[in-house]
């Protein structure tokens, strides 16, 4: 048994949203200015994990998982539009 099934699911499910967010943020507003984008990216990410952690709460629901896919895509979208910023040439 790993540490999702010794947390439980809500806290796991919580645990992986304050994570994905987090990456968010740090590639939002990393070096250089965050663009509109960035934060917009941001917000959608805390909608889409706000939405996916309370739909998640109905049995068999995966709604935490697809909320995470769907962080997870916003920030390599992230990565892939400020990487220059984040790492110098």
């Amino acid at each position: 048994r790993g540490l999702p099934h010794r947390l439980g699911m809500r806290r796991a499910a919580a645990a992986a949203a304050v994570l994905l967010l987090t990456a968010a943020v740090l590639l939002a507003v990393g070096p250089g200015r965050p663009g509109v984008l960035a934060v917009l990216a941001v917000l959608v990410a805390v909608v889409v994990v706000a939405v996916g952690l309370v739909r998640s709460r109905q049995p068999g629901s995966r709604a935490a998982f697809r909320a995470a896919l769907v962080v997870a895509g916003l920030c390599v979208a992230l990565l892939l539009a400020r990487g220059a910023v984040l790492v110098p040439a």
